[in-house]
């Protein structure tokens, strides 16, 4: 559908652009290393990580509690049903989550 193929383009575009603003500095190295913005990243990605607004048993963000404990993406997207724009709407809540906490997240895209 229409809507399945503009998520397909934009949802990855918006991440890039929003959680790692100069997206054209993400590369792999001669050694096959992520290097993000000059840095080198080591992928620790959680699928389907808690909710956007979840807590952990601390009381803090779910998120900022995985991104403090060292994960740098989350795996988030549609499971089982296709995109439509409640997907796209619980989907830019976890991007929203992920830009706050640090955490890029990758849409699961079908």
């Amino acid at each position: 559908s229409g809507l399945g193929l503009c998520t397909n383009l934009l949802v990855p575009l918006f991440v890039a652009t929003t959680v790692h603003p100069a997206s054209g500095a993400v590369r792999l190295d001669t050694n096959g290393v992520l290097v993000i913005n000059g840095s080198k990243v080591f992928p620790i990605g959680f699928t389907m990580p808690p909710p956007p607004d979840g807590k952990a048993p601390n009381g803090k963000n779910a998120i900022e509690e995985l991104h403090d404990a060292g994960a740098t993406f989350l795996r988030t997207g549609v499971m089982g049903k296709s995109w439509d724009e409640e997907a796209l709407a619980d989907e830019l809540k976890y991007q929203d989550a992920a830009a706050r906490h640090g955490t890029a997240p990758r849409p699961v895209l079908p």
